[in-house]
């Protein structure tokens, strides 16, 4: 997707989100605030609750910072290895969406049923299941080519949805590339589509600031491919990662995530799960935890708003 250029005439909330991402205090995030209710004044009605959270690296300490919040994405990035039971150390009643990476023999084989049924059978409600992020289409993770194979992967997502049938936890899949570039590696039966969707340079205006437009577009086709390649009229579309690499973006990004799923969900709960690293480790994706104060405001603010 080309750039859409910031010189084009913007429509009344783009303008508002544009403010807040040039809000450098505290006092200005606030005035922000104003002039963004009053932009999404007419959907206010119509907004869906979600859930706004982090992944498990950083989400004792985002919790603190953000206690409305109440899910988290967890890892289990060893071949084969998982607990027997859901875990509950990121707190009791929080909602976890977890990806662990069986391997394909033993997945196919059956020799993982009884340890994979049981751990989808102990969790609680609002459990989402995954397993291999990001496989689909290119390999950004590496891996071996039993598990980096269209056929391969759709026959383990039709496996993984089956074991956790009639249990709490809900399968689906994560991806991190346009969702019609893929289709030939996504079960259509998957419970949920889980979209790893990061501020690349596809997203920003010349200057560096989030192009809102480039961002709704990306969104608005994702939803419309799923739709037809299900057949639903609500596929449930989360965002298991995301993130901005520098806080002047971030205002605006997560705004304009927050008020997509908010007015394009069917009115169930989204899932924006933010993605951190620790001070010093570096990335060209994401920031660091803890973000700029005005940030941490912001993603307060619209895990409250929207709890």
């Amino acid at each position: 997707m080309g750039h859409v250029g910031a010189h084009r005439r913007r429509k009344p909330y783009q303008r508002a989100l544009l403010a807040i991402a040039g809000a450098f205090s505290i006092a200005l995030s606030v005035l922000g605030w104003q002039v963004h209710e009053a932009g999404y004044a007419h959907a206010a009605t119509h907004e869906n609750r979600m859930c706004i959270g982090s992944n498990r690296g950083v989400w004792d300490k985002f919790h603190v910072a953000v206690p409305q919040s109440h899910c988290v994405r967890t890892y289990y990035d060893v071949t084969d290895v998982f607990p027997a039971q859901w875990p509950t150390s990121a707190g009791h009643g929080t909602w976890q969406m977890i990806t662990i990476r069986p391997s394909y023999k033993a997945l196919m084989s059956g020799s993982l049923d009884t340890k994979i049924h049981g751990f989808c059978a102990s969790a609680p409600p609002h459990s989402f299941i995954s397993i291999y992020q990001e496989n689909a289409g290119g390999n950004p993770l590496d891996y071996p080519p039993s598990i980096h194979n269209p056929a391969h992967f759709v026959a383990m997502q039709k496996r993984m949805s089956k074991l956790c049938a009639g249990t709490p936890a809900r399968f689906g899949v994560i991806i991190i590339a346009p969702y019609a570039d893929v289709l030939n590696w996504v079960y259509s039966g998957d419970g949920w589509f889980g979209y790893d969707f990061f501020a690349f340079d596809r997203y920003l205006n010349p200057n560096g600031t989030i192009n809102v437009r480039a961002v709704t577009t990306r969104m608005d086709a994702q939803l419309r491919t799923l739709k037809s390649f299900t057949g639903r009229r609500c596929p449930i579309i989360t965002l298991p990662e995301t993130g901005v690499s520098h806080a002047y973006q971030a205002m605006t990004w997560y705004t304009t995530l927050t008020h997509w799923f908010a007015t394009h969900d069917c009115h169930r709960v989204g899932w924006i799960l933010t993605r951190w690293i620790p001070k010093g480790t570096g990335s060209g994706l994401v920031g660091s935890w803890p973000p700029a104060v005005r940030v941490v405001a912001l993603l307060k603010h619209l895990a409250w708003r929207f709890q």
